[in-house]
């Protein structure tokens, strides 16, 4: 994906996204795109459906951060 100006990722014969590769990785079109690209994971979402029945959320590895929750007073009294 290095040296390509375009790509085209196709499913079944039919094609699902067609953009520069930055594009495809940063902005996958579908889950089978963000699960064919790799570095994503991809979970149902249960805030929105989509018009087709269901809407997909796509978290890439490598952005994530994970800290310490602060603990709340709440938490402290339990």
């Amino acid at each position: 994906m290095a040296l390509a100006d375009l790509v085209v990722v196709m499913n079944g014969g039919k094609i699902e996204q067609a953009a520069p590769p930055r594009e495809v990785f940063n902005r996958p079109a579908s889950s089978f795109v963000a699960r064919f690209v790799g570095g994503h994971n991809v979970l149902p979402a249960a805030v929105a459906r989509a018009a087709n029945g269901g809407a997909f959320v796509a978290i890439r590895t490598d952005r994530m951060t994970f800290c310490r929750a602060p603990r709340s007073r709440q938490a402290l009294r339990r």
